[in-house]
């Protein structure tokens, strides 16, 4: 049952993220599939707790583990085609590592979403996502 659970929160927040548009420029449809995985409001929050439950237990329960492999896999995609709709937008050059960035991405988002469950009232936490967003624009114009 517990498996089931971890699966469909999954499901319903991947297909809240494939819902947001992509639209130009690539800064603002990352910033929005974000905002998506991170705890601001009361249903978001809970989502992100029971995520991170469930990931703690992946550590130790292959079922579990199998299930976050593949939800990662499913979010690393979903960022690199923001990244190569970014490209072929001629937002982004040619050339850059889509696979890289979506996981350095993710890594921030990730580190963040657990700050804010820590501190749901500091606004100067998501500043770390914001560079990060900002890094990557300035990556992406070739400055």
């Amino acid at each position: 049952m517990m498996v089931f659970a971890f699966r469909q929160l999954g499901e319903s927040t991947g297909e809240r993220i494939r819902r947001v548009p992509f639209r130009a420029p690539v800064l603002g449809t990352l910033r929005r599939v974000a905002d998506e995985l991170l705890p601001l409001d009361e249903q978001r929050a809970v989502e992100v707790r029971v995520y991170y439950a469930f990931a703690a237990k992946a550590a130790t329960t292959p079922g579990f583990a199998e299930i976050l492999i593949e939800q990662d896999r499913g979010f690393q995609e979903i960022l690199r085609s923001v990244f190569q709709a970014a490209e072929e937008a001629g937002e982004m050059p040619p050339g850059r590592d889509h696979a890289a960035l979506a996981r350095m991405l993710s890594s921030v988002i990730d580190g963040v979403s657990l700050a804010l469950l820590a501190q749901p009232r500091n606004t100067d936490i998501v500043a770390g996502l914001d560079a990060a967003l900002a890094l990557i624009s300035s990556c992406g114009s070739g400055t």
